[in-house]
C-alpha cells in the first residue's frame, strides 16, 4: 500500500503519486491579455466612461 503524501495523491491504475493542488505554476499556456479586437474594445469602453 502506498505512503500518504501531504498535498497528493496516489493513481494505483498509473502507479504515481499526483498534487491535489492542480498543476505546477508556470506549466499551464494562459493567455496573458485579451485579443487585440476585445481589448480595443475595453479600452473604448473605458474611455466612454471618463
Amino acid at each position: 500500500m502506498p505512503k500518504e503524501l501531504p498535498g497528493f495523491y496516489y493513481d494505483e491504475e498509473k502507479n504515481r503519486y499526483f498534487p491535489i493542488k492542480g498543476p505546477i505554476p508556470g506549466s499551464s499556456k494562459k493567455r496573458k491579455s485579451p485579443p487585440p479586437k476585445e481589448r480595443d474594445r475595453e479600452m473604448h469602453e473605458i474611455k466612454e466612461q471618463r
